[in-house]
């Protein structure tokens, strides 16, 4: 962090500034979590500029649809114990507006998260929804990925099975 601070002054671009910054932050934030302080994770960045939509001719576009880039708030939301929030920024990252200009991707991960913040939360109908959705789009993964196990024993749990 310390080192990235140090080479803010010298960037020149105003493109190349607010990416930096946003991964200033972003890094900041993931040592607040993993020193056990998500409160100040959450302030850094719910103050973070946005990172904007790249368009289709650059190489920032995978990187941009990372899921760990765009579920930062939520985790901690959930490691602050502040699970309405993490469960509203979940169904944000979920949900499609057509119009919007954001192009996020939306990862099958999020679906799995949800469940389980559906189910800590007692809204087991939710929580089913939510797993049947990321099962579906996981059906053809490869065989052992263990967040998918995980969800078909919760699933068949909630389902009384």
């Amino acid at each position: 962090l310390k080192d990235m601070r140090d080479l803010m002054p010298k960037i020149t671009s105003p493109r190349d500034i607010n990416s930096r910054k946003l991964d200033y932050d972003w890094l900041q934030a993931e040592v607040f979590m993993a020193e056990g302080s998500p409160e100040k994770a959450i302030e850094v960045l719910e103050n973070t500029v946005t990172e904007p939509a790249p368009n289709l001719q650059t190489d920032t576009y995978g990187p941009y649809n990372l899921p760990y880039r765009q579920d930062f708030l939520a985790r901690a939301y959930y490691q602050a114990g502040k699970l309405d929030k993490a469960i509203t920024e979940y169904e944000r990252l979920i949900e499609f507006i057509p119009g919007q200009k954001d192009w996020h991707l939306t990862h099958p991960i999020y679906h799995f998260l949800l469940a389980k913040l559906y189910e800590e939360k007692g809204h087991a109908s939710k929580a089913v929804n939510q797993h049947e959705q990321y099962l579906g789009l996981m059906q053809d993964c490869d065989p052992g990925i263990a967040e998918v196990e995980e969800a078909k024993k919760r699933l068949a749990r909630l389902r009384g099975f």
